[in-house]
């Protein structure tokens, strides 16, 4: 966008800042996917969707964004530092991309992608662990 677009705008443009901002970094997330973690549950997809923003609401993670239609979420996870290193770090707080897909027969793939691999694993653990947990009942 040009500046002149932008000065022209007004506050109409003021109003999608938070969304571009969102969105942009959802595509990072969607990059980061192949580096990520994945597994396929016996549910249906709408299910499983409700069912992990259960789950992130449990973790009291922070939705940023979710997408019923393409079966996304975006949320800010925070965990408790594992070691010294971390602390000293900071690594206690991630952007954490949740993606769902159909298969074709009928069960739901979960994709769990971070920029940290750290919040990757801790989330895919928690999520899976509780969804395969729920899935036993």
């Amino acid at each position: 966008m040009a500046l002149g677009e932008i000065l022209t705008s007004g506050c109409s443009m003021l109003k999608n800042v938070p969304e571009i901002i969102v969105g942009d970094y959802m595509g990072s997330l969607e990059k980061a996917r192949q580096k990520g973690q994945s597994k396929i549950f016996d549910c249906k997809i709408d299910d499983c969707f409700d069912r992990i923003l259960v789950i992130l609401s449990q973790m009291q993670a922070d939705i940023l964004k979710t997408d019923i239609f393409g079966y996304k979420i975006m949320a800010v996870v925070s965990r408790k530092p594992l070691s010294k290193v971390e602390n000293e770090n900071n690594v206690n707080t991630a952007d954490v991309g949740i993606f769902l897909s159909q298969t074709s027969d009928g069960k739901t793939k979960v994709e769990v992608s971070s920029l940290s691999s750290i919040f990757v694993n801790y989330v895919a653990e928690t999520i899976f662990s509780k969804l395969e947990f729920e899935g036993k009942r």
